[in-house]
Order: C-alpha cells, then structure tokens, then sequence
C-alpha cells in the first residue's frame, strides 16, 4: 500500500475511533439521564407517599380530635343529666311538702296532680330548641350547630332536638325557641331563593307554633349573598337571620370558634337564647303537622303525555293522600329544576318510552342521572318513585330487566312502575286486570307511608 492509501485508512481508523468515542459519549450520556430521571422519579413517589402518610397521620388526628370532643360533649351533656335530674327530685320534695300542707292548712299544692309533678320548662329554667330543616342533606349538615349549642350554650340551653319538618315530631310542641336551618348547595343565594324558603308550605307547622321573636334563620354554606335585602325579607318572618360559610362551619368542628366574626355570630345568637330565656314561658301548644302530600311529575315530557297520572292522583282514592299535583319540566338548566322541585313533598319521575329508548339512568345518553339522585338528596328515597309509560311490556320480568341494567332506578327511588297503553285504557274504563289493581293499590301504599 502506497502512502496515500496509507494515510486514507488511518484518516477511515480514525473516524471509527471518533464515531465510537461518540456513540459511547452518547449512551453515557443517556444512561445519566436515565438515572437522573429515575432518581427524580423515585423522589417524587417518595414524596407522594410522605404527603400520603401526612394526609393519613392528619386524618387520624381529626379522628382521634372529633372523639375527645364527642367524649367531652357525652361526659357534659350526662353531668348536666345528673345536675337536671337532682334538681328535679329537690322539685319533687318541695312539692310533696306542699302537698301535704295543703291537706293539713288548706294551702294550694304547687304543680301536683294525682300525687304526679307535673315539670314545665319554667322551673329548669332552661330552653328546648328545635333545629327544623327539610332536606336529607341537612339532616346531616345541621349536626355542627346542635353540637355547638348544648357544648358552649349549656347554661341557656336544656336540649336542642333536630326535626325534619316534613315528618310528625311532638318535640316541636315542646321547643321555646326554632331555628330555620337551610344548607345553600350552591353557595350563593339571592332574593327569590329567600322568598321561595320562607313561603314553602312545609314551614307551617314552625310559623303556626312560634312567634317572630321565637324564629331564628341560619342559612350555611352561603357566599353570594345581598345581605341587606335579604335579612330584610328575613326579619318579616324571624327574629334573627346569621349566615355562615363554609369555612366558619370548618372552623366551628376544629374548636376555633371563639376567633373573629364567628364569635360575633354566636354572641348574636346566644343574645336572642338569653332573652327568650329571660321571658314567662308561654303555655305549650301542640303543633298540627298537615297530613298531605304535594306530589311533583318530573318530566322532560309535556303534561300532555302524563294527564291520565294527574288524573288517577286527583281521584278520590288518592284526594286523602294527594291536595295537590304539580308538573316540573326537566330542563337542560339544572339549577331551574332544583327550583321548580322544591316546594314538592313526594316526587315521581316519569318517563316515555315514545322518545325511543328507556335512557333513564345509567345508560348511554341518559336524561335523569343528576335529577334522580337530587330528588332522593332532598326528599329521602322512599318519596320518590320513577314511572315509564308507553311500554309494549309492563310484565315483572320487563322491570327486573330495567332494574338490573340501570341500578340508580333502585338506589334513588323506592320503587319503579311500568304502564303500558293496555294497562292505561284499563284506568280510564274503571275494568282494571289483577296486575294494573296490584300497582295501584302499590302506589297509595308508597303514598301513604310517605305521609
């Protein structure tokens, strides 16, 4: 090989060597990179889970927290058991004794019939506050107020009783002072929504039984709010209107409430409690729940379609159960069917199947998901049932199959009833086959549980 070749293969070695050297630089290179990423990688899933056992140890601290407060409000509300019942047994002693003065001296006994002490809340002294709310979710949100006033009102208060207004409950007759509870799901809340809450029927047995000066409103969970406007619709009805938010309810839990406007709040309100416990207690009156249902059809269906339902409601087999019957259009606007569903107390969903398909639930292009579960939020599962009409087969089998393949029908409502048009004619000819009979006879038994 001549010089020049010579030179040409040491120029060829060499390339090699640096295309070698480079694609070893290269994997280095991406062998650290790879360790660099697997080193944060590895860092991040350590953080991760330490963030996870904090979130974890905290968890269990607020458990361990929420124990020894529900522990300490048990240990106060049995010391203060101990303290009443002592008190009454010295009563009934001071009693006996005037007993028998009046046996020996002709002296009036003092709150004794047939050998019995008749105990009113004058002599304890203390107040019986009904915390009414109407929601299924109020029945649980109202919890953090009925804790607040027997652990930090204990002087002022005798026991706070929690009454859903929908249901009969002789502890309102009992009560000297209501608290109008309301949980705002959307957070704000305006003039309408104020008016819509205090002129819903199922207020009525509150306004007959208490005066103004007796009526305290908390609205929670609210931010948006016109205050001005509405504590003056407010005070037409009640003595006092306190809002709270939800951070003020998150504070109360965690034992702060003694900071700031919550302190305000609740110095507000133990001023309205003093002063109704300063006055003569008014004679008990007992409270008369009316005993009706107002039934909503909720439909994305027009009323033509569901007439003959209104009719067979209207019936006189049903006028004892159902005063009134109102059609709810289902709407895209979610927040106009919370609204227009709200003054209801029993609710049926009702749907064709003249739109094609049975798409209730849990199903493609379903129409009532949402609606479903707020009806059974608001008004409890066994007040609200689901009707589909229009079908060629209205058999058991048929709802079995619905049932299975849309399971939110079973966990909203408490029963679900099939129509066919066979089944509808043999309504409006009064000839009704065993299985139409066993439905309706069905239907007024939910009716009249639901009462």
């Amino acid at each position: 090989m001549g010089w020049g070749g010579e030179r040409q293969a040491a120029q060829h070695r060499e390339r090699q060597a640096a295309q070698h050297r480079e694609r070893q630089a290269a994997q280095h290179r991406e062998r650290q990179a790879a360790q660099h990423r697997e080193r944060q990688a590895a860092q991040h899933r350590e953080r991760q889970a330490a963030q996870h056992r904090e979130r974890q140890a905290a968890q269990h601290r607020e458990r361990q927290a929420a124990q020894h407060r529900e522990r300490q409000a048990a240990q106060h509300r049995e010391r203060q058991a101990v303290q009443h019942r002592g008190r009454v047994q010295e009563q009934f002693s001071y009693a006996k004794t005037d007993s028998l003065n009046e046996r020996n001296i002709g002296a009036p006994a003092t709150n004794i019939r047939f050998g019995l002490l008749i105990i009113s809340p004058s002599m304890s002294g203390l107040l019986s506050i009904a915390i009414c709310y109407r929601t299924e979710i109020e029945a649980e949100t109202h919890r953090w107020i009925k804790e607040i006033l027997e652990r930090q009102f204990n002087e002022i208060i005798e026991k706070a009783h929690s009454i859903n207004i929908n249901e009969h409950n002789e502890n309102i007759s009992r009560c000297d002072v209501a608290i109008l509870y309301h949980y705002e799901e959307e957070n704000r809340i305006d003039l309408t929504k104020v008016n819509e809450l205090l002129e819903d029927s199922k207020w009525e047995p509150l306004f007959a039984k208490f005066e103004k000066a007796q009526i305290i409103v908390v609205m929670d969970n609210v931010k948006d709010i016109k205050k001005k406007e509405v504590k003056k619709v407010v005070k037409a009805k009640a003595q006092k209107l306190l809002l709270f938010r939800n951070k003020h309810r998150s504070s109360i839990n965690d034992g702060r409430s003694g900071n700031g406007k919550i302190k305000k709040k609740l110095d507000k309100l133990k001023k309205v409690l003093e002063e109704q416990k300063g006055k003569p207690k008014q004679k008990k009156t007992r409270v008369h729940f009316k005993k009706h249902l107002t039934v909503g059809i909720c439909s994305r269906e027009s009323q033509e379609t569901y007439n003959w339902l209104v009719t067979l409601l209207n019936s006189e087999d049903f006028r004892k159960k159902v005063t009134d019957t109102r059609p709810v259009y289902v709407s895209n606007t979610f927040s106009q069917f919370r609204s227009d569903v709200s003054g209801c107390t029993f609710a049926i969903l009702y749907h064709s199947k003249r739109r094609g398909r049975i798409n209730v639930t849990d199903v493609t292009d379903s129409l009532y998901d949402q609606e479903l579960e707020h009806l059974s939020q608001s008004l409890g599962r066994k007040k609200v049932i689901v009707v589909i009409d229009d079908l060629e087969d209205s058999s058991d089998s048929a709802k079995s199959s619905i049932q299975q393949s849309q399971g939110s029908i079973g966990r909203w409502a408490c029963e679900l009833f099939l129509f066919s048009a066979r089944d509808k004619e043999s309504l409006k000819s009064g000839s009704r086959p065993t299985d139409v009979e066993l439905k309706i006879n069905r239907l007024y038994s939910i009716l009249s549980q639901a009462m």
